[in-house]
């Protein structure tokens, strides 16, 4: 069910399969057909919102009774963020839970949480210190998971659940994709500008229509915002890539709107819905257990069934999971959330304004800072981290700079392996980018990663690539 490239598939012509889809042949007329086993459709809503917190802390509660059985020693991968911490609420109160881990690159302000809520939990926390360098040094042993897809979170958990392993876990526990599914973050948000800076005043941006919807996910998704020049693609594909995101979510969109009728929901459902069905072979799950059983809420029935029982007002913003939450493990609940600088229970626009005030202020600092290197006021020191990741830009230097043998393999793969002999991309152009000391966007970051990983990917798995 995942993407195959080439022509190593029992049906030569068949490229790839979408999560939840069976391919059937018809002998007499060898005819092929695809069909879903499995869609995400809506259930009975909720009576009230109190009704609504109840049962979806209840079924987190009984989950959490699932996955603990039989587990002799756990370990929750913790990064300070609801997920994590409502994953350890759950699980700590198990004899079997014993230590939290975190990984990042250093100590961050999300470090730092986390560490305050294991110790506000009781248990035994562990930072485990990954940089940029550790993402390329992985690449080739996680490579095999990833089926040419790329996501930072596929390899970093890596060398954390090696790790967990060694000091005897055998139960690793992660809250992968909570937030994302009952606090609505793929629902648009209303943003506005000043001074040419996007500025979110954290309102559902109306949409109406089918066509609205296909219209708002391109503008979200941000599809290099539809400028060729970031794409690094040949120009003799400047047709393809033009209209193959518009295709990609026309197609999930009607599928969404088949089941969902609220434009929201056909919105946010189109994003999820491959996400549910292929969740068990998430490559970061995979990943995790090659050294121990993995385990997390999200794929439960009951989990799900209450999810689809929430509307979109109950989902926006995650004010029934918070709630439940809170009524989870309120100790915890109540810790100050990193990336804002204040309570997860704050209004809306009090988390809106701390966000961005805390955002614009390090912006400033970081361009203080390198003005005043550029004129030699000031040594230019590192930016400073934040959250459990390198950054895409972190990322893309270790690359460029090839300080790594993964990180060098990886460099001459994205500018001269099948991608680039295959006419696909423009491989001096990546090239002269790499070496570039010219700052780049996280989009366009994330764009070369992802070039890197598929090039990695082909030169490990060689198929038939033709633009």
């Amino acid at each position: 069910t995942q993407t195959v490239f080439g022509s190593r598939t029992l049906y030569t012509r068949i490229a790839s399969l979408m999560p939840a889809t069976l391919l059937t042949v018809d002998g007499p007329t060898s005819q092929v057909r695809t069909r879903h086993y499995w869609a995400l459709a809506p259930l009975a809503p909720f009576a009230s919102d109190d009704e609504a917190v109840e049962q979806t802390a209840d079924s987190f509660r009984r989950a959490a009774t699932r996955i603990t059985k039989s587990v002799e020693r756990g370990g929750v991968l913790l990064s300070g963020g609801l997920d994590s911490r409502l994953m350890l609420a759950l699980i700590s109160r198990s004899p079997a839970m014993t230590r939290a881990y975190t990984f990042g690159p250093t100590l961050t302000d999300e470090g730092e949480v986390a560490k305050a809520v294991a110790r506000a939990a009781g248990v035994r926390w562990e930072l485990v210190t990954q940089s940029a360098n550790d993402y390329w040094s992985h690449l080739a042993e996680v490579l095999p998971m990833l089926q040419g897809q790329y996501s930072i979170a596929h390899t970093h958990p890596f060398k954390t659940a090696g790790k967990m392993a060694r000091d005897g876990i055998d139960t690793i526990y992660h809250g992968l994709e909570l937030c994302v599914t009952f606090s609505g973050s793929y629902l648009p948000k209303h943003t506005f500008r000043v001074l040419n800076r996007r500025f979110y005043d954290y309102r559902l941006q109306p949409i109406r229509t089918v066509a609205e919807v296909k219209a708002r996910l391109l503008q979200a998704l941000d599809i290099q915002e539809g400028r060729f020049r970031n794409s690094y693609l040949q120009d003799t594909l400047r047709t393809v890539w033009r209209d193959a995101a518009a295709v990609a979510v026309a197609d999930a969109v009607e599928e969404a709107a088949a089941i969902w009728p609220d434009p929201y929901d056909q919105y946010e459902k189109a994003i999820l819905h491959a996400g549910f069905a292929k969740f068990r072979s998430y490559s970061v799950a995979t990943g995790n257990r090659l050294f121990a059983r993995e385990r997390t809420l999200m794929p439960d029935a009951e989990v799900i069934d209450a999810y689809r029982r929430l509307s979109v007002r109950q989902r926006f913003l995650g004010p029934v999971y918070r709630q439940s939450f809170r009524a989870l493990s309120p100790e915890l609940a109540r810790i100050v959330y990193a990336n804002i600088g204040t309570s997860p229970f704050a209004s809306p626009a009090r988390q809106a304004i701390a966000l961005q005030t805390r955002q614009f202020r390090r912006a400033t600092v970081h361009r203080v800072a390198r003005f005043s290197a550029r004129v030699g006021l000031v040594a230019n020191k590192p930016e400073p981290v934040y959250g459990s990741y390198p950054s895409p830009a972190d990322l893309v230097r270790a690359l460029g700079d090839g300080a790594s043998p993964g990180a060098s393999a990886a460099r001459t793969a994205l500018v001269s392996g099948a991608l680039v002999q295959s006419g696909m991309v423009d491989g001096a152009r990546i090239d002269r980018r790499l070496r570039s000391t010219v700052p780049m966007s996280e989009n366009e970051a994330t764009t070369l990663l992802a070039l890197a990983t598929l090039a990695c990917w082909l030169e490990r798995y060689p198929g038939d690539i033709r633009p």
